[in-house]
């Protein structure tokens, strides 16, 4: 005989979690299921399960809502009493709608098993009913409207496991029947859904159940897409959009994990007839708007020092509530919005890149404040985690796919400027030693400059048109300058990156000069040196970057001397090569001012200027003070053979300028005076 004791609540939890494993991971037999062609029949195994659901709030009547979402997915397990329930449901509401009553004198004579099933019908059409009310503004209580929004939420998220072609499926229909309820309670600007502060991940989370499962149900309904891309609009909601999309992209947002990589990949089976991102593309213009408007909030002196937080409780709060909070309070709210967005850029692009309607200076525009703003991120030395995710969202916009959607209308000469600006305005940061993470920045730029002649390949007969813009001469010499400096690194990481990168650099040059028939492109000077310093890059030799045995410096002082070989070969001292030689010679004196004034110089004024030059940022911080000095005068050691190695033709060309400008000098002091004697 069965128990009529009730079963404790984490039980029935338990269960409700069983069940949704088994929709999402299994949806092909849950649609079996739904169609009536399952191959187990589950009938007897659902009542038992309803009657344990029973047993529960016969026992709590004031905690039976806590079950409701057990009880809305037991009733989708019964297709043949969810169907029995949507047509009293829709024969209610004719009813309704005309006025009349059902006549409760009228009896059955059928007999005590059909009764028993019609008895349980009617409590589940009593079960919705009640849910229903519970959406609407004369709830009886505060937690019957919570757990009716959850249980219509998985009511919703279940129908989307059943392909929305089959219209006629009783899912939908019941679906139908709860859905503009679900949607004024949950995506209300005015009065946002909030079960309160230590609810605040799992409202957000809900929202976003809710939000999907109505993209996929309808994906041209925008009444939810407005809510959520209103700029006015509490910030709960941006969050909502930003973390829907992104689980559309397959990445699923986990708010647990605090001050952690919050991203992982969703690996349940993806249905053929749901709906994808490529949907809400020609909404890219709103979601740029939000993405500007995050990022200037983020950025501009909100809890500077802070470590990236989660969603705080002011995700959930009205915007009239929101005016009351200080910037430290709306700081890491920002910064994690801002990290979400950079996400959703790097997992779908064309969710912002889509220009479509505009004018040519229009989509370069667009798409060079877009740029531009993740450009300003890589170097934000206080979200790391965003600078990050700046670095490959702007390696997928550099995807020769998406570089051809920048401007469509001029793609090349967009190519040039838009890419030509971003090295460029990277490159001073670095020359500058304003990036402390100077080696992960030098190996996405050399990804960047593989991805920009990956598209000049591709597109090799049009690669010198815009390529005449001064930007793109300056970003050349501002790269020339980045890979002869970090030649001279502590950090052997950054050197083998920078030497190969000159490779990259020779081969922009081959395709320019394989594209130009008139020859007026010059190519690159020092064009075999820069060749055989990307072989050290790649040779036989091998380094341990962190152990300090006398092989491993061996193999260091032989790159160094191959290195050094190389460089006294160059024989044109162009201008990346004269700028890096002094821009070397500048940091060689800052540290040599240091060492010699070394320990008394943390209270100079010497400190100073090296701080304001930036170059104690070149690395982290948390070692010793005897290990800084070491690595001090190990960088001012390898300054010093750079600048003698360069040194005979960079000052070569300084004596050589100064020559030619005292001849003129003297010329031009010929001509007066000869002009001034008399006839």
């Amino acid at each position: 005989s069965r128990s009529k004791k009730a079963p404790p609540l984490i039980l029935l939890h338990s269960l409700e979690k069983a069940i949704w494993n088994w929709i999402e991971y299994h949806p092909h037999e849950f649609q079996d299921l739904q169609r009536g062609i399952a191959t187990k029949d589950i009938s007897s195994c659902w009542e038992t399960l309803l009657e344990f659901v029973e047993a529960y709030k016969a026992e709590n009547k004031k905690n039976k809502t806590t079950v409701w979402p057990l009880q809305m997915l037991l009733l989708i397990l019964n297709p043949s009493c969810l169907e029995a329930t949507v047509n009293e449901l829709q024969q209610s509401e004719k009813e309704k709608d005309k006025e009349k009553y059902r006549d409760k004198d009228k009896t059955s004579l059928t007999q005590n098993s059909a009764q028993t099933a019609r008895d349980k019908e009617q409590s589940a059409k009593q079960f919705i009913e009640g849910i229903k009310r519970g959406l609407g503004p004369h709830s009886p209580s505060k937690q019957v409207t919570e757990y009716a929004a959850i249980a219509c939420v998985k009511l919703c998220k279940a129908s989307t496991y059943v392909n929305n072609n089959d219209s006629n499926n009783v899912l939908f229909k019941l679906v139908q029947y709860v859905i503009n309820d679900l949607k004024a309670l949950l995506f209300n600007p005015v009065k946002p859904f909030s079960r309160g502060q230590a609810y605040n991940y799992a409202d957000i989370e809900l929202m976003i159940d809710c939000w999907v499962s109505l993209f996929r149900i309808n994906p041209h309904n925008i009444d939810t897409l407005k809510v959520c891309l209103n700029l006015s609009s509490p910030q709960a909601y941006h969050f909502v959009i930003v973390c829907s999309l992104l689980r559309l992209t397959h990445i699923h947002v986990d708010f647990r994990l605090q001050n952690k990589n919050c991203f992982r990949t969703i690996h349940q089976p993806i249905l053929s007839w749901w709906a994808k991102t490529n949907v809400v593309h020609y909404r890219s213009a709103e979601l740029r708007a939000l993405f500007t408007d995050t990022l200037n909030k983020a950025t501009q002196g909100y809890i500077a020092h802070t470590p990236l937080r989660m969603i705080t409780s002011l995700t959930l709060k009205s915007k009239d509530t929101q005016k009351g909070l200080t910037r430290s309070e709306e700081g890491p709210a920002h910064k994690m919005l801002l990290l979400l967005l950079v996400r959703l850029i790097h997992a779908d692009p064309m969710l912002l890149l889509n220009t479509q309607g505009k004018v040519a200076h229009e989509m370069q525009s667009s798409s060079l404040e877009l740029i531009n703003g993740l450009v300003s991120l890589v170097h934000q030395p206080t979200m790391p985690d965003v600078a990050q995710e700046a670095m490959e969202a702007l390696l997928a916009l550099h995807s020769y796919d998406k570089i051809e959607l920048w401007n469509p209308q001029a793609p090349m000469n967009c190519f040039w400027d838009v890419s030509s600006q971003v090295l460029f305005s990277i490159s001073q940061k670095l020359i500058q030693h304003q990036i402390a993470n100077y080696t992960d920045v030098l190996k996405w730029m050399r990804g960047i400059l593989s991805c920009r002649n990956d598209y000049l390949q591709r597109h090799k007969k049009y690669a010198l048109v815009g390529h005449e813009l001064q930007i793109c001469r300056q970003a050349r010499i501002k790269l020339e300058v980045v890979f002869f400096m970090y030649l001279w690194s502590v950090d052997l990481d950054a050197v083998l990156t920078s030497l190969s990168c000159f490779g990259l650099l020779c081969q922009e040059s081959d395709i320019l000069l394989a594209a130009d028939d008139s020859a007026t492109v010059l190519p690159v000077a020092n064009y075999q040196i820069y060749q055989e310093l990307t072989q050290l890059a790649s040779s036989d030799t091998r380094i341990c970057f962190y152990e300090t045995n006398h092989g491993n410096a061996y193999n260091r002082l032989a790159l160094q001397r191959r290195m050094m070989n190389l460089l006294r070969k160059i024989e044109h001292c162009v201008d990346g090569v004269q700028t890096a030689w002094e821009e070397t010679f500048r940091n060689w004196e800052l540290t040599s001012k240091v060492l010699q004034t070394y320990p008394k110089y943390k209270s100079d004024d010497v400190q100073a200027e090296l701080f304001h030059r930036g170059v104690g940022k070149r690395r982290a911080s948390h070692q010793s003070s005897e290990h800084d000095l070491e690595e001090h005068i190990t960088e001012w050691a390898n300054m010093t053979w750079f600048l003698l190695t360069l040194g005979g033709v960079c000052l070569q060309k300084r004596l050589s300028s100064r020559w030619k400008q005292m001849q003129l000098q003297n010329n031009t002091a010929t001509a007066g005076s000869s002009s001034g004697m008399p006839a």
